[in-house]
């Protein structure tokens, strides 16, 4: 019983320090995004019900639909709220909820409607070391 405890006590301790680490919170997405993008004018519209097709049950992205407002984006994908821009025909995303980014991904249009890239982890800001994603779109 005493073992119990103390590995509960050690648990909880864990946790609270794991959620006094968050690395990239949502109010430094705005900020990010200028950094790791540029900040250029968009030069193609993704604004659509985005669907991931490799989405099976509860892996990948899901689907859900973004918004575009000149070359900046907002909306939701999966259980993720998502901010980005559009630079130049490249985007930018953060996937976050509940004040912490998860994640964000960097996407290119390699046909009208496919989006493909790579996603990263929120601690690699400077999109180093990625996964390769990907989304259709159906324009709104």
């Amino acid at each position: 019983m005493k073992r119990f405890i103390i590995l509960i006590i050690v648990l909880s301790i864990l946790s609270i320090i794991s959620c006094a680490s968050v690395k990239f919170k949502q109010e430094e997405i705005d900020p990010w995004l200028v950094t790791i993008s540029g900040d250029k004018s968009a030069t193609i519209n993704v604004e659509g019900k985005w669907l991931d097709p490799e989405s099976e049950g509860i892996m990948g992205w899901g689907e859900g639909t973004v918004f575009q407002n000149g070359n900046k984006l907002s909306g939701a994908i999966g259980s993720y709220d998502v901010k980005g821009v559009v630079s130049g025909g490249v985007v930018y995303l953060a996937f976050y909820t509940k004040g912490r980014v998860y994640y964000t991904a960097r996407l290119e249009m390699i046909e009208r409607g496919v989006l493909a890239g790579k996603y990263f982890d929120a601690d690699d800001k400077e999109q180093k070391n990625g996964y390769t994603t990907g989304f259709l779109i159906t324009y709104l």
